[in-house]
């Protein structure tokens, strides 16, 4: 709740939220009326404050959102070639992704990114095998039995 509804009466911040759920008017108009209702509960030096506090917060999603767009088609390239190169080992796979020294907006948004990707192009066949048949598939009969003994039968 921001602060300045803490010094209002329950009826102004009744009005409040009732303004703000609002979605019939334009931003604009919400604003105008916001404000009205702000000098009407002598809250408009804070309520000010308040709308400046949103205003920076949107500038930096959008400075951020730029920045990762920009940066996103550069980086997957060199993240790709490095996860697609079957002689490393995870870790090695870790410490060279890690010496990419990728902002962490931007490792955050390959992330999420490529986990819609992942999620919404159709079924992964991985995740609907029972772990006996996923083994079988990578690594063939004898892992599989050798894992199902170890960790199911023993």
């Amino acid at each position: 709740m921001p602060e300045f509804l803490k010094h209002v009466s329950e009826e102004a911040r009744i009005q409040f939220y009732f303004m703000m759920k609002d979605f019939t008017i334009s931003f604009d108009k919400k604003l105008e009326e916001l404000k009205e209702w702000a000098k009407k509960n002598n809250v408009e030096k804070e309520v000010d404050q308040w709308i400046n506090k949103i205003e920076k917060f949107w500038d930096d999603v959008n400075k951020n959102m730029t920045k990762v767009v920009d940066e996103l088609p550069k980086i997957y390239p060199k993240v790709y070639k490095i996860l697609s190169d079957g002689s490393l080992t995870a870790m090695d796979m870790l410490l060279k992704i890690r010496a990419l020294k990728l902002d962490r907006t931007v490792a955050k948004s390959l992330y999420a990114v490529s986990m819609v990707v992942i999620h919404s192009s159709g079924q992964d066949p991985y995740m609907t095998m029972k772990a006996g048949d996923f083994f079988e598939k990578v690594a063939g009969t004898k892992l599989k039995d050798e894992w199902l003994y170890d960790h199911i039968l023993n």
